[in-house]
Parts: structure tokens; C-alpha cells; sequence
């Protein structure tokens, strides 16, 4: 089995670099139902409970879209076709344990989900639900995420990470 991929330090062990956002990689997880509406799957964050997409820090030796795959499958056990290219970044405030915040800034892939395992690293720590896109758009906090929500399901090709030009 090979090694785990070894992740940036949480942004408390960071040194202070002033006001650079710690960089984070995430996934906006997308399928047709079987009615073939698109569907998008949020996952609940573990400290504040509230509505985000799959997301964790850079990994060592694996490219950004690698490290976010990797994450949509310990948070959501998500496995499926990520797209090479950001669809987009967004910014939030990060509370740490110590309750000081950071800034982080999500860059965000898109990832069409195949298959969705019943059994995942972080599976009593976290809630998942299907949304609409527009129901996703209105359960998440972050302004940045709900614009990348809205802006990518109006793209062509959007649900299909595999066709990028």
C-alpha cells in the first residue's frame, strides 16, 4: 500500500507571512440524477457545521487537482472524473482551533461523480446531501462558492470534466 500523501501543515503551524490567504484545493461535486436534473453534493464542515464542498490542504507529490479528488474521498467518499483546471477560487475565514481566523483562499475543480461509497475516512464526522444547483448555491455561506456554484452549471460541458478544451 503506498504512503500517505503528506499535507501542508495546518495554517496555525504556518509562520506568519501577513495578509497571504493560506491556499486550499477543493472539488464541486456534480451528477445527473435519474430524471437528468444536476445535482450537487455539499458536505457539512466539521467544527461549524456549515454547508461547503470538499476541500483540504495541498499535497506533497500529488498535483492540486489530485490533492482535491483525494479530499472529495476522505470527506464525501467520492470517486469520479476531476477536472486538470480550476473553475474558479473563492475565500473564507478559516476559525482555528485557538478561535483566531485565517483567511484561506479554495482554489476549485470540478469533479463528476461516478460512484459514491457508503464507507469513507471521514463518514461520523460529516453530513452530505444532493442539491440543486440553485438550492447549493443558497445553503452555502461563502458568496465566492455560491457565485462558482452558479457560474459552472451554466457553463456547456460543465458536468463533464473530461471534455475541457
Amino acid at each position: 500500500m503506498p504512503a500517505a500523501p503528506r499535507r501542508a501543515p495546518p495554517p496555525e503551524l504556518h509562520p506568519d507571512d501577513g495578509d497571504e490567504p493560506r491556499r486550499q484545493v477543493g472539488v464541486l461535486p456534480i451528477r445527473r440524477g435519474r430524471d437528468g436534473a444536476v445535482k450537487v453534493l455539499l458536505v457539512t464542515s466539521r467544527e461549524s457545521r456549515r454547508w461547503v464542498i470538499p476541500k483540504g490542504w495541498p499535497m506533497k507529490g500529488r498535483k492540486p487537482f489530485e490533492a482535491a479528488a483525494q479530499e472529495a474521498y476522505e470527506e464525501a467518499g467520492l470517486r469520479g472524473v476531476v477536472g486538470k483546471r480550476p473553475i474558479g477560487y473563492y475565500l473564507y475565514e478559516k476559525r482555528l482551533k485557538n478561535l483566531d481566523a485565517v483567511t484561506c483562499q479554495v482554489k476549485v475543480f470540478p469533479l463528476r461523480v461516478r460512484k459514491q461509497v457508503k464507507h469513507f475516512p471521514e463518514e461520523s464526522q460529516r453530513e452530505l446531501r444532493w442539491f440543486t444547483p440553485l438550492e447549493a448555491s443558497e445553503s452555502v455561506k461563502e458568496p465566492g462558492l455560491a457565485a462558482i456554484i452558479r457560474a459552472a452549471l451554466q457553463r456547456p460541458g460543465a458536468i463533464d470534466p473530461a471534455q475541457e478544451p
